[in-house]
């Protein structure tokens, strides 16, 4: 997976607009990250590693 700026700092966003409705901010970021990422399905690790999260 390549390095894309412009779609993790969407998804930090997303994370941030839905921590402010209640949703814990890595939940947020991984359901913006699923709005946009490319290809549509991804593993765990995929996102994990594309979000700087942990797999947990």
């Amino acid at each position: 997976m390549h390095d894309q700026p412009v779609e993790r700092g969407y998804a930090k966003e997303a994370g941030v607009v839905l921590s402010g409705m209640g949703l814990p901010p890595a939940a947020g970021k991984i359901l913006g990250w699923l709005l946009i990422c490319d290809p549509p399905s991804q593993t765990g690790s995929d996102i994990a590693a594309a979000l700087d999260l942990s797999k947990g």
